[in-house]
């Protein structure tokens, strides 16, 4: 079955996390259930070394399985990717420069 690549923004108090990964859920299908409030299971998750490399999860946190289940609730956005991550073929990635650990969101004023 075909996997689709999407890298979603995460709410986490105030601040974001993103995850990159897949799932068998088209782009279409993925919104849909993400409306209608069901978790959705992204898996194959990556993310970007220090040197904007790409590495597997497990490179990063053995104790946990490459994958999450999003909670609708606190999903911001969702970007769907033009191939899978781990197909990268040469040493540095200019794909996506994005950060890869918790951001500050900006304070809001009174």
């Amino acid at each position: 079955m075909k996997r689709h690549w999407y890298r979603v923004e995460m709410l986490s108090g105030h601040e974001t996390y993103l995850y990159f990964g897949s799932t068998t859920l088209n782009e279409a299908s993925l919104m849909k259930q993400l409306g209608a409030g069901g978790f959705v299971l992204l898996e194959d998750l990556v993310y970007f070394d220090d040197n904007d490399r790409i590495q597997g999860w497990s490179e990063w946190d053995p104790h946990y399985l490459a994958r999450v289940y999003l909670n609708p609730t606190y999903v911001i956005s969702v970007m769907p990717m033009a191939e899978d991550l781990r197909k990268e073929s040469r040493g540095d990635n200019t794909l996506l420069q994005l950060p890869n650990t918790l951001r500050e969101r900006p304070e809001k004023e009174d």
